[in-house]
């Protein structure tokens, strides 16, 4: 554990950058998803549109660990080459 932490602590600034970006994409699109889950949950009209909003809830739980692993996979790979 770490080892693992102490990777992420010397990713190359350009890498966490990018992994920075792609973290507030993922909590901004998190947030407005949850945002239509929550007016799903004071008016429920339609079940399709909690799913849309499980879905995008999921979708940015997913692109938030994307990030993170290719930032961690991209280090790797740079530190490796050179």
């Amino acid at each position: 554990m770490i080892k693992f932490l102490n990777d992420i602590k010397n990713i190359d600034s350009s890498i966490i950058k990018v992994m920075k970006l792609g973290f507030k994409f993922s909590f901004i699109l998190g947030i407005f998803f949850t945002y239509i889950l929550f007016l799903y949950t004071t008016n429920p009209i339609s079940h399709v549109t909690f799913e849309i909003g499980y879905l995008g809830v999921k979708c940015s739980l997913m692109f938030f660990v994307s990030f993170l692993v290719g930032a961690i996979a991209s280090d790797k790979l740079k530190k490796g080459i050179m």
